[in-house]
């Protein structure tokens, strides 16, 4: 049987307002299996968000349109549903069922006049009609551990944690087979982040839960994920396990993400930080995208756009320099202007 649940493939995502087009997404490929964690890793603006939403069939259109691409998705019944092509009251039967999200913000993601109990129903009552949705709103209360007693109160009464264990139970009520958490410790202190990342791992080894977990922070990837996607501008530069990525890394830009981070073994007078800023993406860079910023560009990078380069069987990486490719070695280096 095979156990692949998600498949991505060259996915391609626009937004267009005024007639100007943004390319959010720009020809991806991902693969999650059943029960695997897969941390999906960039800075603000590489079109993480983006790509959750496409996976929930939930960009907005207009403005925004999936223009390429499949995205497969094989439920515990083995059958493939292409979300990218099927009618709302399909989607509406996976969102919450099958696949669920964890949103960035728990303090707009809540009904403020709905008591949290009544929202963790809501799904329950959609999706599984034949369960007993109150008791099954308090027993995952008590699973992301909050009292069950505070099943009528309102998200006011809460505090920013506990919001972020409520948006969970929601997206857990169901038992879904996908889980993507949207920077689900973002607005978190360090304590309580790592207790939700905690419960998280808990609740996926007790559900078997597949999850894709979007986040700035390389910490919580090394706690939570089995494999890694580095993603900038709209495109994976490097994929790995989580050896492959932590231990050998190979592009440019996932070794300055590395080199932003201040180290315990290390006495550094000053970090080392990425140069410039994420592109425009309504004007991204001709060839390969990190070529501006990165310190070993060549010519050669400005005109070609590398393609996957495999340096293993689950690890690739999309650079001229890594695939020594002859154009790279025979361009000169690009003068500083």
């Amino acid at each position: 049987m095979n156990d692949t649940l998600l498949d991505i493939k060259d996915l391609e995502v626009q937004y267009v307002v005024d007639g100007e087009i943004t390319r959010a997404v720009n020809g991806i490929n991902l693969k999650l299996k059943k029960g695997e964690v897969l941390g999906l890793v960039g800075e603000t603006g590489a079109g993480k968000t983006t790509t959750a939403l496409a996976i929930m069939g939930l960009i907005p259109n207009p403005p925004g349109k999936v223009t390429k691409g499949n995205i497969n998705f094989t439920n515990s019944e083995n059958m493939k549903i292409d979300i990218c092509n099927v009618n709302n009251k399909a989607l509406l039967d996976i969102r919450g069922s099958k696949i669920s999200m964890i949103f960035q913000d728990p303090m707009t993601s809540l009904n403020p006049v709905m008591s949290i109990g009544d929202q963790i129903k809501e799904g329950v009552e959609i999706h599984q009609p034949e369960v007993n949705a109150k008791e099954r709103a308090k027993e995952m209360l008590e699973l992301v551990g909050i009292p069950k007693e505070r099943f009528n109160e309102y998200p006011h009464q809460f505090s920013g944690g506990m919001k972020q264990r409520i948006i969970i139970a929601i997206a857990l009520a169901c038992t879904p087979e996908l889980l993507i958490a949207d920077e689900p410790t973002t607005a978190l202190d360090v304590t309580i982040q790592a207790q939700v990342l905690d419960m998280m791992k808990d609740l996926k080894i007790k559900f078997n839960t597949a999850m894709l977990m979007i986040t700035h922070d390389l910490g919580v990837i090394a706690k939570t994920c089995d494999n890694v996607a580095i993603m900038y501008a709209g495109e994976i530069i490097e994929y790995g396990t989580l050896r492959d990525v932590y231990k050998n890394t190979q592009h440019p830009y996932t070794m300055g993400l590395f080199n932003s981070i201040p180290s315990i073994d290390k006495v550094e007078k000053r970090l080392k930080p990425i140069k410039g800023l994420t592109p425009d993406a309504t004007n991204l860079p001709s060839g390969c995208k990190f070529h501006p910023r990165c310190e070993f560009a060549r010519e050669a990078c400005r005109e070609i756009a590398p393609k996957e380069y495999n340096l293993n069987e689950t690890h690739y990486t999309k650079c001229l320099k890594v695939e020594g490719c002859n154009e790279y070695k025979e361009s000169r280096v690009i003068d500083d202007e």
